[in-house]
């Protein structure tokens, strides 16, 4: 039997829009998007409570699942110890390796791989960086009672200083400066974060700390306001904006050799509050991470909320995280001893 041109055509037309139909719907799909619908995710905080790090993760749990393809729920989870290495050695071994665990890390990961190798089980380098919400402006302050007002008097009699493990940026700074700039503080360490050295020098177990001007500003602004602190010199690469008259420990260091060390230890002020996958997460769902991220840190109300607990956001992406730390593990062996015996000399 002939079947005419036009009939062709008739039985012909269904068939093509139902491909059509087909194909439109396989594009469409997304299989980051299935792969989260209806997920948990854990964002693993490498401090305990009452820090800037658990402040900034609970932003980042409650905006950014709206950025992120199947808008999962996350649950902050505090991870405590050794400084930040227990939280990060974690991520690295354990965590699962599908985009289901994120961490928010302790931000002198680089730092505690070169002098703490023993404690260490992770490569900072094969982390998947996110992005940083901002950078960390860190403050060497000294509460009132204690008379040291100054560099100069921190020089002239023993000064106890809080600090979370002997790896950590504040351990190892103080020791430093006690070396180059001839202060005496003395690190006591294990302490489980920001929150528990602030009660340490309220108590008066200890008398200084080195740490986070925006966690001060955020979570102690009593202390500013009522003169409760002295901030005697800041650390970092640049001086925070708002900290212009306080002196920057780099600056007051002229050897270029010294100057070296400095930024070694002080790299962590570039990483921050970073967000970051385990190894061997599948690319699509870290391409996703990123993407949302981006998103996030132009997020109306997510700025706002920060603003509100006067939580700044300047961030910096996950390459530029990467490269920092790649610059860092890639310093001469002379800088890496030298770290090593200042940070050896702390404990």
């Amino acid at each position: 039997m002939d079947i005419s041109g036009e009939a062709m055509n008739f039985f012909a037309k269904p068939a093509i829009i139902l491909s059509a139909i087909l194909c439109t719907s396989g594009a469409l799909a997304d299989p980051v998007a299935d792969f989260y619908r209806d997920k948990r995710i854990n964002l693993i905080v490498s401090f305990g409570t009452g820090g800037t790090y658990g402040l900034y993760g609970r932003l980042i749990a409650d905006y950014i699942p709206r950025h992120l393809p199947g808008n999962p729920k996350i649950v902050v989870q505090h991870m405590p110890g050794a400084g930040g290495i227990v939280a990060t050695n974690h991520m690295f071994n354990i965590a699962p390796k599908d985009g289901t665990t994120v961490g928010m890390l302790f931000k002198d990961i680089a730092l505690a791989q070169v002098v703490q190798p023993d404690s260490v089980r992770y490569d900072a380098r094969k982390f998947n960086w996110i992005g940083s919400v901002n950078q960390y402006y860190a403050v060497v302050m000294t509460w009132a009672a204690s008379g040291a007002d100054s560099l100069d008097a921190a020089r002239q009699r023993e000064v106890i200083m809080a600090s979370s493990g002997p790896g950590h940026h504040g351990t190892v700074l103080s020791q430093a400066m006690n070396d180059l700039l001839g202060t005496k503080f003395r690190s006591i360490t294990g302490y489980d974060g920001a929150g528990a050295m602030h009660l340490a020098m309220e108590r008066g177990e200890v008398q200084a700390r080195i740490g986070s001007w925006e966690s001060i500003k955020t979570g102690q602004a009593d202390w500013i306001r009522d003169k409760k602190i002295h901030l005697i010199a800041q650390a970092g690469i640049a001086k925070a904006p708002d900290l212009q008259q306080v002196p920057l420990v780099l600056d007051l260091v002229k050897d270029p050799a010294d100057r070296s060390m400095i930024e070694l230890i002080d790299s962590g002020s570039i990483v921050g509050w970073s967000l970051t996958l385990p190894p061997e997460v599948p690319s699509e769902r870290v391409d996703a991470w990123r993407r949302a991220f981006e998103a996030l840190m132009k997020d109306r109300e997510f700025l706002d909320a920060a603003k509100k607990i006067n939580a700044d956001v300047d961030p910096k992406s996950g390459k530029e995280i990467s490269d920092v730390i790649e610059r860092v593990l890639a310093s001469s062996p002379q800088v890496f001893d030298r770290v090593r015996k200042i940070a050896a000399s702390a404990k």
